[in-house]
């Protein structure tokens, strides 16, 4: 198992260095469950380029409710702190409140995971631009293939679009995948690559996650 964890880290990181943008996104998660109910934390950083200098640094809490084995539901609060020149260590505030749903799907190894969340975001203002709110509709389809009891394997494609002083646009559009390695009974390490397309650039992005379920 440390074997298969090496080589894709390797893998990802090799092809982080090699890429002309990129970003290396660091996140933790915490999930408590009781019953129907649960409650999510998640804090990120997010790097410039391959080196460890900061981006962005987040925050998301949330509560959500399980329906069935196919539907939940949840709702929160999340801060974003980005950084607004990369030569200079300012950063500049987002607060967000978001919602949204999931739908399940499985047949035998493979589950279908669809997600529909809404962000209402809200901006500070900073040296370059002035206070501003922007409303973002956000689409996730993702397939998830046991390939061993431990390791599962996701691919995934996510549509942003998002209205900003009275127009939709398109924001960005994520496709990826994820390697899901379960280290214990409640503890999973992810490892993932993503190829983000927005209008201001592209960006290839490597995931490195841990999560911890609490489950009474």
């Amino acid at each position: 198992m440390r074997k298969i964890r090496a080589a894709f880290f390797c893998l990802f990181i090799s092809g982080m260095i090699h890429a002309q943008s990129s970003s290396i996104w660091f996140a933790g998660q915490l999930g408590m469950r009781k019953k129907n109910w649960e409650w999510n934390q998640d804090a990120g950083y997010r790097t410039i380029g391959s080196s460890l200098k900061a981006t962005l640094w987040f925050y998301r809490t949330g509560a959500r409710h399980y329906f069935n084995e196919h539907w939940n539901v949840a709702a929160g609060y999340a801060l974003f702190n980005a950084r607004v020149d990369k030569e200079k260590p300012a950063f500049s505030a987002e607060n967000r409140i978001w919602e949204e749903a999931v739908r399940q799907d499985q047949w035998n190894k493979l589950r279908w995971v669809q997600r529909i969340r809404i962000d209402h975001r809200w901006f500070n203002a900073n040296s370059k631009t002035e206070a501003y709110t922007a409303h973002r509709l956000r689409y996730r389809t993702a397939f998830i293939q046991t390939l061993h009891p431990k390791i599962d394997l996701q691919v995934y494609d996510e549509i942003m679009v998002q209205r900003q002083q009275g127009e939709w646009l398109l924001n960005q559009n994520r496709i990826g995948a994820f390697v899901y390695i379960r280290t214990g009974k409640q503890q999973v390490i992810n490892l993932g690559n993503t190829w983000l397309q927005q209008p201001s650039g592209n960006l290839n992005l490597l995931h490195v996650g841990f999560q911890q379920n609490i489950i009474n």
